[in-house]
C-alpha cells in the first residue's frame, strides 16, 4: 500500500468500513504519528507546550491536535499580540532582552505585574523607545558605582512568525510511519 495523500487514507477507511471494521483504531494510531512529529517540531522553551499537545478524536474520520496553552495557536499560525487584551490589560508587552530579565519572569506569578517589582523604572530615549531597567550597584576599587540594566523592551505591539510545528499528514516525513499504520491495521484485519 502505498501513502500519497489523505485520500489513501480515506479509502483505507472506506475498505475497512466494506470489511466491517471501525476505522477508529487505524485513526487513533494515524493522530500519534502525527502527535510524535509535532512533539518534535514545536518550539521549546520550558517545554510546556510540548507536554501538552494531545490527540483528540471527534469520530472516526477526524484527528484534531489541541493544547489547552493560549500561545499554542500563535506559535503554530503566527499573528499580531496588542497589549491591554490579556488577562493583566497591561499598557505595554515588557519582552525580556537579557537573561536577568528572563529568570525575573521565571519566577514570577503569571497574574502579577512587572509593576509590583521592587526598583524598576522606566527608560526613555531620545528616539521614543521605552525600556523597563533597574539601577545595579557594585563596589570596584572600594567605591560604589551605579550602573543602569535594562531588562525589557516595551511595545504596544508585536508580530509573532509562524513557526508550523504541526505537520500536514501528506508531509513526505510521515509518509513511511502512515505507511506501517494503515500495512498493520490492515493486515490485523485480515487475520480477524
Amino acid at each position: 500500500m502505498r501513502i500519497t495523500d489523505t485520500g489513501m487514507l480515506k479509502r483505507a477507511a472506506r475498505r475497512l468500513a466494506e470489511k466491517g471494521r471501525a476505522p477508529m483504531p487505524l485513526t487513533r494510531r494515524v493522530g500519534q504519528i502525527v502527535l510524535r512529529a509535532a512533539r518534535r517540531n514545536a518550539p521549546v522553551k520550558s517545554g510546556l507546550l510540548r507536554r501538552t499537545l494531545h490527540v483528540e478524536h471527534p469520530d472516526s474520520r477526524r484527528i484534531v491536535l489541541a493544547s489547552p496553552m493560549v500561545y499554542a495557536a500563535i506559535q503554530e499560525h503566527g499573528g499580531r499580540i496588542v497589549a491591554g487584551t490579556g488577562v493583566l490589560k497591561a499598557k505595554a508587552l515588557a519582552i525580556p532582552i537579557s537573561p536577568a530579565a528572563r529568570a525575573l519572569l521565571d519566577v514570577m506569578p503569571h497574574d502579577r505585574s512587572l509593576r509590583t517589582v521592587q526598583g524598576l523604572f522606566l527608560l526613555k530615549t531620545k528616539r521614543g523607545r521605552t525600556f523597563l531597567a533597574r539601577r545595579r550597584r557594585r563596589r570596584v576599587k572600594g567605591k560604589y558605582q551605579d550602573r543602569i540594566e535594562v531588562l525589557f523592551v516595551l511595545r504596544r505591539a508585536v508580530e509573532i512568525p509562524a513557526k508550523h510545528y504541526v505537520v500536514p499528514i501528506t508531509h513526505p516525513s510521515l509518509r513511511v510511519d502512515l505507511r506501517r499504520a494503515v500495512a498493520w491495521y490492515m493486515k490485523a484485519g485480515d487475520q480477524q
